[in-house]
């Protein structure tokens, strides 16, 4: 196998997708940097300054003392503006990262909330639950559902949730209950994040799963289309019109 090495281009890309990590990889390093450097220079620095005291006597002054150090103190300088530097600079990539994929999100939702309420107008309610169970079907076909287990305790299925992805086994009655818990809480709370709800069903949280959610003024509307699937039932979650990015202010 012939070794392939990558384009210039290929590089600068992966480079920018790891930025973030590759920052704090070494601020983490100019940070132990630090360290070292305030461990073996600090007494210098130290030293400095009070070489200068004895040299000038009644006439030292703060900034005589600030001369004397600044040169023994240049690596401490230098690592922790470099510390600084990686961490700020990362964090704020990764900031702007989270707002450009929050802003794409937004557009998304809007276009998909305006698609399932013209289709409930045009087509009716009935109409409207069977354009999901289509959806539904080609769903089940590219995600390989056929495969899973058949095997279940007494009122068990396996479900789908459509927001994430995910596939968890539950009955009807819980994922019910959890919907009425979940808006309690943003009712109580003034809104809940995705991940919220997936703690009600005992599902491991998203990374996406906090930036969205409901607010009182949009609960969650909770659809559970059941759709056979080589004779187990497979029931798909579908939130209407949520989850929302700006579904609360911070």
């Amino acid at each position: 196998m012939k070794f392939k090495i990558p384009s210039w281009g290929q590089v600068k890309k992966d480079i920018n997708e790891d930025c973030p990590t590759i920052l704090t990889i070494t601020g983490l390093f100019s940070l132990a940097l630090t360290v070292y450097s305030c461990v073996r220079y600090g007494p210098k620095v130290k030293e400095a300054v009070e070489e200068k005291k004895e040299e000038l006597g009644d006439d030292y002054r703060k900034i005589d003392g600030f001369k004397a150090g600044i040169k023994p103190a240049i690596p401490i300088i230098l690592s922790t503006g470099a510390t600084a530097t990686c961490m700020i600079t990362s964090n704020r990539i990764a900031v702007r990262r989270i707002n450009e994929l929050t802003t794409a999100y937004e557009i998304s939702e809007e276009s998909l909330a305006l698609y399932k309420k013209k289709a409930h107008e045009m087509l009716g309610d009935k109409k409207a639950a069977e354009l999901r169970q289509e959806v539904n079907k080609e769903i089940v076909d590219k995600k390989d559902l056929k495969e899973l287990p058949k095997t279940l305790k007494p009122g068990q299925h396996w479900f789908v949730d459509n927001w994430s992805g995910e596939k968890f086994l539950s009955d009807v009655d819980t994922v019910k209950n959890a919907k009425n818990v979940f808006n309690s809480q943003v009712i109580k709370y003034d809104g809940q994040c995705m991940n919220d709800f997936y703690y009600l069903l005992d599902l491991d949280p998203r990374t996406a799963g906090q930036y969205a959610g409901f607010d009182p003024d949009h609960l969650m509307e909770l659809n559970l289309d059941p759709v056979e699937v080589d004779g187990q039932i497979i029931i798909f979650m579908d939130y209407g019109e949520g989850p929302y990015v700006n579904f609360r202010s911070y």
